[in-house]
This record gives structure tokens, C-alpha cells and sequence, in this order.
């Protein structure tokens, strides 16, 4: 099966695309068993590439890479006890050294420890850990280095302190898990969805129901 002096595509014209006038037709019974067929797909992919192809590819690639990156999320991965959980890194304002809390009597309860002084500021100093009711008698025993974490949503800031800090994640939305339905229905349940980073299963904090929490229970 020949191709004309034009570079006609033969299986068009004569082919079994086209009018099936090829005398090579009988022998090969179809187009992709004849030499000329591979020889033209061959010169196909030998051709020059266009001018602005890398340009477009690379922009193409880009592009995909910016959309895989926006469906991500940036969270801080940290430990309180035995357990590790992790809030939307946009609600950190500060890491800061490890301190004890500054009593306030008749003040303090189960979630309000007291206050912390960071950088001549006094915040408030809570328990994550009563609130997402993590028993520390559980703890693995795992050596880390405790730091105070400042975070808020607002003009309030809140303290909390975390046995350890993992650092900062990027986390694909397609890894992020529901939450067990058992977990989910408990009334002191915080956590919005859950996924696993270095081997270890994190909790993803639900921060409006935090924060929630928190301005209830600390009106006085």
C-alpha cells in the first residue's frame, strides 16, 4: 500500500478509510499490516516539533501542578499525649518556648489553665487536650520537645501547649478521610477528618468548632 507523491495518507484515499481500491488490501486484509502504515506513523512522530510546543506543554504541566497544589492543605502536625492532631496552619501565629500557665483564682477550669505571657502579650492558656479528651495517662512515654502554640481566628488568641510539633504539612484533599461515624456522633467530637503522615494517624482538628468551644467556655 503505497502513499501518493503528495503524502497523501493512503488508508484515506485508497484504503479502508477510503474507496478500498488499494491492490495491497488483498494481501494485508488491513491498513495496519502494511509496511507503508508503519512507515508513515514512524516519519508522524519523527517530524519536527512546532515552535511554541515545549512553551505550551510546560505551560500545560504548570498549570496542572497549580491545580493539584490548590486542592492541598496546609496543616501543622502536632502531639498531645499519645495522640497526634493537626489545625490549618493559617490559624498558627506563633510557636513559642514551653512555660507553666499563670493561675488565675477562682478563674481556671477544666479548659482555661490560666494565662502565658508570649512576647509581653498575655493570652490565654487552654487545654486542647480536655477538650479533645485525650487521656494522658495513655501517653507512650515519647520524648519531644513541649511548645507553646498561639493560635486564633480573630482579635482573640488563645495558648495551648503540645508535647511535640511535628512540623508543617501539605495535604492532598483526595487523603483526607471521614472521620469514623463512632468518633463523629461524640458530643465532644473535634475533629472534621483524619489522614496519616510519616506512619502516623492524625486527626485534622474541625477550627470553627474549636474556636466555638472555646469563646463558650471561657465567658465569664
Amino acid at each position: 500500500m503505497m502513499a501518493s507523491k503528495n503524502d497523501v495518507l493512503c488508508w484515506r484515499e485508497i484504503g479502508i478509510e477510503g474507496d478500498r481500491s488499494c491492490p495491497e488490501l488483498r494481501r494485508h486484509v488491513h491498513c495496519r499490516n502494511c509496511p507503508e502504515y508503519s512507515l508513515l506513523g514512524r516519519t508522524l512522530f519523527d517530524r519536527e516539533m512546532p515552535a511554541n510546543y515545549r512553551r505550551e506543554i510546560s505551560k500545560d504541566l504548570a498549570a496542572a501542578k497549580a491545580a493539584h497544589e490548590e486542592d492541598a492543605v496546609s496543616v501543622l502536625v502536632f502531639r498531645l499525649a499519645s495522640e497526634w492532631f493537626a489545625l490549618r496552619s493559617v490559624v498558627f501565629h506563633e510557636i513559642a518556648e514551653d512555660q507553666p500557665p499563670y493561675r488565675l483564682p477562682y478563674r481556671c477550669n477544666g479548659i482555661l489553665a490560666g494565662l502565658a505571657n508570649v512576647n509581653g502579650e498575655l493570652l490565654l492558656y487552654v487545654s486542647l487536650e480536655r477538650i479533645l479528651e485525650v487521656d494522658r495517662a495513655e501517653a507512650s512515654g515519647a520524648e519531644g520537645r513541649p511548645r507553646l502554640c498561639v493560635i486564633g481566628t480573630g482579635r482573640e488568641r488563645y495558648v495551648f501547649r503540645a508535647d511535640e510539633i511535628l512540623g508543617v504539612r501539605r495535604v492532598p484533599a483526595a487523603r483526607l478521610q471521614t472521620v469514623p461515624a463512632t468518633l463523629a456522633k461524640s458530643p465532644a467530637a473535634q475533629t472534621a477528618s483524619c489522614f496519616e503522615v510519616d506512619g502516623r494517624h492524625v486527626g485534622l482538628i474541625y477550627e470553627r468548632k474549636l474556636f466555638e468551644t472555646l469563646d463558650g467556655s471561657l465567658r465569664w
